[in-house]
C-alpha cells in the first residue's frame, strides 16, 4: 500500500534479551546498541518491558518477586535486509542468550 510517499523496502530486527551483563560487566543492551552504531545501522531503539518470559518459562515482572535488574528488554533496529542479516550474524558471535525476530517493513520518506 502506498501513501503517496517514496518508500524503501527494509528489514526490522527485534532482539529479545534479559538485562544481564556481559563478562566485561557492560550491560548487554548497551553493548548491543554500541555494536549496532559501530556497524552503521540506520536506527535502533531499546524498550524496557514491564514483564515477560522466555525459554526458561520463568515470568519476569517489575515490582513482583523479581529484581528490577531482570526486566526483559527489546532492541529494535532497521536497515536494508542484507545489512541487518550481516549484523545479526556478527552479533550472534558476541551475544548468545537472545531471541531474534525479523519483519519486512517499508520505510517511508516524508
Amino acid at each position: 500500500m502506498s501513501l503517496g510517499f517514496p518508500q524503501t523496502k527494509m528489514l526490522e530486527a527485534q532482539i529479545f534479551l534479559g538485562q544481564q551483563k556481559r563478562g566485561d560487566l557492560v550491560p548487554v543492551h548497551e553493548f548491543v546498541m554500541d555494536f549496532l552504531l559501530r556497524n552503521g545501522i540506520i536506527g535502533a531503539t531499546v524498550v524496557k518491558a514491564h514483564g515477560g518470559f522466555g525459554a526458561s518459562r520463568r515470568l519476569k515482572r517489575i515490582g513482583g518477586i523479581f529484581s528490577h535488574d531482570e526486566s526483559p528488554m527489546i532492541i529494535i533496529f532497521i536497515d536494508k535486509e542484507v545489512k541487518v542479516r550481516k549484523v545479526l550474524k556478527l552479533l550472534s558471535h558476541e551475544i548468545t542468550s537472545m531471541m531474534i525476530a525479523t519483519i519486512a517493513v517499508d520505510k517511508f520518506e516524508l
